[in-house]
This record gives structure tokens, sequence and C-alpha cells, in this order.
């Protein structure tokens, strides 16, 4: 399988991030050859790279489509984030949007980190629709209408199934820290419109829960969708 790059486009030119050179380097690709990007704008791109570095575009191959699940994560160890931004990205996911609690840890990781990692998702799994990577924002901040019908993760308690009902155009979840959500903020969620969920079978770890939850989110879109 041909590797895929990631180029930037600035004033409708494709540039090569010198990241990008040093892969094409150590691939050994001789210079000129045609090679497969993305911009990370949801399309995949055949070109022609030169020994400058210069992209002409010869076609646009293949669109994806667009996601429409917003993940919502109390902040947790860096490491956890760095796997929920990757294996949500694999999966497919609109945004990614950090979440303080009164459990969570105080320190996200930077933008610049959380995009290299996903694009590095995106060129793996051969997706090209760049996730968005939103701002930390607080519990009680976030938008009324977002918590009207968002899924979350409960530690114990709540529904446990989730219904095709559920799936929609958009869907929101909401995956606490690995200490979890307080009694009163699951309270604060269930009273302004929330759905509670939880597997019975074991307590898991934020990222585990977070994978877990899209997988099924994903399986009924494809059922109701079928």
């Amino acid at each position: 399988m041909d590797p895929i790059f990631y180029f930037e486009k600035k004033n409708g030119l494709y540039t090569v991030p010198k990241d990008e050179k040093h892969h094409i380097e150590v691939l050994r690709i001789k210079l000129p050859s045609q090679i497969l990007f993305t911009d990370c704008s949801g399309y995949l791109f055949k070109g022609y790279l030169n020994e400058l570095y210069e992209v002409d575009v010869i076609e646009r191959m293949e669109n994806v489509k667009k996601e429409f699940v917003n993940v919502y994560f109390g902040i947790c160890e860096k490491s956890r984030m760095k796997f929920i931004l990757e294996k949500c990205t694999e999966l497919g996911v609109k945004s990614f949007n950090p979440v303080i609690t009164e459990k969570s840890d105080q320190y996200p990781l930077s933008f610049e980190r959380a995009n290299g990692i996903l694009v590095s998702a995106i060129k793996q799994s051969r997706r090209y629709l760049l996730p968005i990577y939103n701002q930390p924002v607080k519990l009680e901040d976030i938008d009324s209408k977002i918590l009207n019908g968002m899924i979350f993760g409960a530690i114990k308690g709540g529904e446990k199934q989730i219904s095709q009902e559920n799936i929609i155009d958009e869907v929101n979840i909401l995956i606490g820290p690995p200490s979890g959500f307080t009694e009163n903020e699951e309270d604060y969620l269930m009273n302004n419109g929330a759905n509670s969920f939880y597997f019975n079978t074991a307590v898991l770890r934020t990222e585990t829960f977070t994978v877990a939850l899209l997988s099924i989110i994903h399986y009924l879109k494809g059922v109701k969708n079928g």
C-alpha cells in the first residue's frame, strides 16, 4: 500500500512541511516521483513531486463522508489523551473537546501536539478529514443545546442501552476523567437533558470507554442507514 503524506495548502499551492520532507527521505522515495497526499480537508490527491518539493496535482481521487460525532472527554494523562485522539480519529470523529471537571487533570495537550497526533492518525487510517481540536471548556460552560441529548458515561446507574433513536445527524458524547464524574456533575448532566450510559461488565478506563462507546454509535449508525 502506497504511503500517504500530509501537504499544506497555502495561497492555492500545496507545500511540503519539514516533517514530511523527512519522511520522504526516510522512505528513500526518489524524486521526481508520483505521490499520494492529503491536505486533511476530506480528499486524497495524486500528485507529481519534483526535486524542489514542488507539487503538481494530477487527480483528486476520493473523499470521505462528513463525520457526525463530537467527543467531549475529561482531561486526563497525556498518554491517555493521545490514545483517545488516535483511535477515535481512526474510527471517525468530527471534533474533540477536552472538558474541565472537578476530578479532571489540569493540563491538556497543546494544540500543536494534538494536531500532530491527528494528522498522523489521518494518514494511517486514510480518512483524509482532520477532526477539530477545541480548547478546553468547563463542564458547566458547555452549551445547553449540546447537553440536551448528549450521551455521557456514568460509572453506575443510568441506561445500559443506546437505541437507534439516539443516533441523529450529529451526536455528542461525554466521557469523564479516570476518577469519573461527581454525583453533583451527573445530576447536573441529567437535569440538562443528557442521557447516561454505562457498561455493566466492568469499569473501563476513560480512553477504553471512549473508544467502545464510539464504536457502538458507529455500528448503530450503519444499521440505521443500512
